[in-house]
């Protein structure tokens, strides 16, 4: 997951989807502003063991039949989102 080709693979994933802020308030356009950086010290943290995740914020999506079937979360740390730990659940 911290190798950089890994978390410049997701980047391009999270960047293309254009989603909203996280917990944290920090909005594609601003994460990209220094994104080098930004993956640089994410892969740092990773490989030395000081990343610690945010809290994530859970959204309710209603379906088209009417109801709310499942829970989307979205979780903090670009590695995740692209499934690469598939044994990390958020709660």
């Amino acid at each position: 997951v911290s190798l950089p080709r890994n978390l410049w693979s997701a980047w391009s994933e999270t960047a293309a989807n254009k989603g909203s802020p996280g917990v944290d308030g920090v909005s594609i356009a601003d994460y990209e502003r220094d994104v080098e950086t930004n993956l640089e010290h994410l892969s740092e943290s990773l490989q030395d063991g000081t990343y610690r995740p945010k809290a994530i914020r859970r959204v309710q999506i209603t379906t088209t039949r009417g109801g709310t079937d499942m829970a989307r979360n979205r979780k903090d740390g670009l590695g995740f989102t692209c499934g690469w730990c598939p044994g990390i659940v958020a709660g």
